[in-house]
Formats: structure tokens, sequence, C-alpha cells
């Protein structure tokens, strides 16, 4: 795990630092925390390391079985089913599954009925 310091940018600054390195691909940061202020302490993997690449993959493949399964549940639900809109269904998933909103996204994707072939394949292999 490396660590790196980042001065706390200035309201209203136009190009954010920490920003910047947080959105990077090939980073996963572990953890961020304020320090001797105005400093921010980012913990974080480098991707670049093909030991890092594997498990950022089985890391996201587990992530992806996992919103498979919520999918799968909540389309048995009538509350999600009748509901008609993204928006409804991401503040449901919100509410009653506990998801993030990328997640709830991600799972109102997977649901729809063109992906069932998808959540299929992932969650036989999932069984395997």
């Amino acid at each position: 795990m490396k660590t790196i310091l980042f001065p706390v940018p200035p309201p209203g600054s136009a190009i954010n630092a920490i920003s910047e390195f947080c959105e990077n691909p090939n980073v996963k940061v572990l953890s961020q925390e304020t320090v001797m202020v105005p400093h921010v302490r980012i913990c974080y993997e480098s991707l670049s390391d093909p030991d890092m690449i594997a498990r950022a993959v089985k890391y996201e493949s587990r992530q992806q079985r996992r919103l498979c399964e919520v999918a799968e549940r909540v389309i048995t639900k009538d509350a999600y089913v009748k509901l008609v809109n993204a928006t409804q269904r991401k503040e449901y998933l919100l509410a009653f599954e506990g998801l993030s909103v990328e997640e709830a996204e991600r799972v109102i994707e997977l649901a729809k009925r063109e992906m069932e072939p998808v959540r299929r394949k992932l969650l036989e292999g999932q069984e395997r």
C-alpha cells in the first residue's frame, strides 16, 4: 500500500489534484483522510502491477455477481416491478437494498428483461 499527501485545494480552484488522482483508472484508492491540516492523505494501490490487476478483476467479478443477485431478487418483487421509471427504481434500491447510487444504476440495467442472458451466465459461473 502506498501513501501520498495532497494539499487541500483552495475553494473555487479549477483543477482539483485530489479528484484527478482518485479518478485515475490505474489507481485503487483504499482510504482518504484529512491529516496535518490542510493536507489529505490518500492510501492507494497501483493497478499497473499485474497482481493488483488480477485482484481488481476478481473484485469486479464478485461485485457484478452480487449485483446480479440483487437484480434477480428485485425483479420478483411487485413493489419494484410496478415502478415506472429509473429514478423511482434507483430510490427503491437505495432505500430497500442499501446500494450506492452507482450500484443501483448497474442493478437497474441488469434487471432489464434483455439482460436476462447476462444474469444467467454470471450466476451460472458463480455456482461452479
